[in-house]
């Protein structure tokens, strides 16, 4: 059962900054090691070299969603390239 239709209407009845505050917080409550290292999405076709920097997937994310660096290595389980902090 997917709780994405289920959790919807709630979460867009938050502001931006509540809703940032949840996720971070969210994310500071994922227990690490149940997490993947490696997303399946990060395959090495997805591989990017740049600047002699290798970066297993081409979309990271921004600094501006982990403002304080409070859960950079929850965002890399993620599935994420690389994390701006």
């Amino acid at each position: 059962m997917a709780l994405f239709p289920f959790f919807r209407p709630l979460l867009f009845l938050l502001g931006g900054e509540p809703a940032h505050r949840l996720t971070v917080n969210a994310l500071k409550l994922m227990p690490l090691h149940a997490l993947p290292a490696q997303s399946p999405a990060s395959a090495s076709a997805l591989t990017s070299t740049v600047a002699g920097i290798t970066f297993p997937s081409p979309v990271g994310l921004a600094a501006g969603c982990d403002n304080d660096a409070e859960v950079p290595n929850a965002a890399l389980c993620l599935g994420f390239g690389f994390v701006e902090t």
